[in-house]
Formats: C-alpha cells, sequence, structure tokens
C-alpha cells in the first residue's frame, strides 16, 4: 500500500491527523488522473475547490482507517462503496 510506503519514509507524528501520507497520496492521485484527462483522452481539466477538498478529504477517508486501527479492511470497504455507489 502506498501510504504505508510513504509513512515509513517520513517520521511519524504524535496525532494520526496531521500525517503527511494523505496529502501526498492525494497529489500524487491527482497528478495520474490529470495525465489521464490531458494526455490519453485530451480533454481540458477544470480545477475548483470544492474538487480539491472533496478530493483531500476523500484521500483521509481512504488512509485514517489503516493508521487509526492497524489493518486495511476499513480502506478496502469504503473503496469498493466508492466504486459502487460511483457505478450506479
Amino acid at each position: 500500500m502506498i501510504i504505508k510506503k510513504i509513512d515509513d519514509l517520513l517520521p511519524n507524528t504524535l496525532n494520526p491527523w496531521l500525517s503527511l501520507a494523505p496529502i501526498i497520496f492525494y497529489l500524487y492521485n491527482f497528478m495520474i488522473h490529470y495525465l489521464i484527462r490531458r494526455f490519453i483522452e485530451g480533454r481540458t481539466y477544470e480545477f475548483s475547490l470544492i474538487d480539491t477538498i472533496t478530493g483531500l478529504l476523500l484521500a483521509y477517508a481512504m488512509t485514517m482507517p489503516r493508521k487509526l486501527t492497524n489493518n486495511s479492511w476499513g480502506s478496502l470497504i469504503y473503496q469498493t462503496l466508492q466504486n459502487g455507489i460511483g457505478k450506479l
């Protein structure tokens, strides 16, 4: 998992909510989606504050279950529900 590797590289803070791993994961995820939309699909990408905040909140929602419970099942269930609801 990418978050675990980022946490291993960066020093841990006392408060898991102040970790840099979700922010770095969000930036990585954003760049992958931006590059696919821009260069492969040929679409323009419109930036908005709501999309940025929502994406960052989703990154925290994906990474915090593992950090708080020391297992990844919460993140896996969250991603499955997010993908399932997104396909409806």
